[in-house]
């Protein structure tokens, strides 16, 4: 198979995935498609630096590269940049919005938009929308290996990584616990309550106890059926991938002669998974 054809099929595990799902597909739509907050802040150069300042006050998070929100409305893998930046910037791009609102008005164009955002964005949304990060991220690095035209072996055992990791992520609840943007979003973003005013109208955003338990037995469920459906898709495009890791089990990885971590998965130690921002 062509390298060119790998890249096609790493593309459609995201875009063939998402779309089935109306819930998700809205969510991406509404928060980093064409239109959306995330492409309203990185498409205006005023925008944009005040995200740009106000980021840099009040995120955990710096960094010289982490300037841009920008998506590519072709490439559908590229969208995951900015959704996962979102997540971890959402105070940030809440506060932006309000400025926004307030210098523009409700009536304009870029004023509606964000006055739009204020009064939809909550933290039921924003886990979501972060578990759809930790997955999209798994794509690209999928995607980054397929771009570097690796001996069809050597893919086939990254094509099972990929496997062995959104099973561990979603399958086993591993989302919730391992670095990435779901992580963060529960340790960092819920453990204060966001506030800011729409209108007349105050809002707030937390989530804790009981009630973020409730929210991500109910969404770990939908990245689950995602999960199968990537899965289906890539047994169909790369069948030979089970054959592949099927002689795994007769390797033995050099963590367990240094007496050290056990396999998990497929009779191989777990990749590493974290997000790449």
């Amino acid at each position: 198979m062509e390298i060119q054809v790998y890249v096609a099929v790493a593309r459609r595990l995201l875009s063939r995935a998402w779309n089935a799902d109306p819930v998700m597909k809205h969510l991406f739509d509404s928060f980093v498609g064409a239109g959306s907050i995330t492409q309203l802040i990185d498409n205006s150069p005023v925008f944009k630096a005040m995200w740009q300042k106000t980021q840099a006050y009040n995120s955990i998070i710096t960094g010289k590269g982490l300037r841009s929100l920008s998506a590519s409305q072709v490439r559908f893998s590229r969208q995951g940049k900015p959704l996962g930046r979102m997540c971890l910037f959402i105070e940030s791009i809440i506060v932006v919005a309000v400025q926004i609102v307030e210098i523009r008005g409700r009536t304009e164009s870029s004023g509606a938009k964000a006055a739009w955002f204020l009064e939809n964005i909550d933290a039921d949304k924003v886990l979501l929308l972060s578990m759809m990060a930790d997955a999209a991220d798994e794509v690209s690095g999928l995607l980054r290996l397929c771009d570097k035209g690796l001996d069809t072996a050597d893919l086939l055992q990254h094509v099972g990584d990929f496997v062995s990791k959104v099973d561990f992520l979603f399958g086993n609840h591993g989302v919730f616990h391992v670095a990435g943007f779901t992580e963060f979003t529960i340790k960092h973003t819920f453990s204060k309550t966001i506030c800011w005013k729409v209108g007349s109208v105050l809002r707030s955003m937390s989530l804790r106890g009981e009630a973020l338990d409730h929210i991500k037995r109910k969404h770990i469920h939908r990245m689950q059926a995602w999960q199968c459906l990537a899965v289906s898709i890539v047994s169909a495009e790369f069948p030979d991938f089970d054959v592949c890791n099927a002689f795994a089990v007769f390797s033995r990885p050099d963590s367990l002669q240094d007496g050290g971590q056990t396999p998990s998965l497929h009779g191989k130690v777990l990749p590493e998974v974290g997000p790449n921002i």
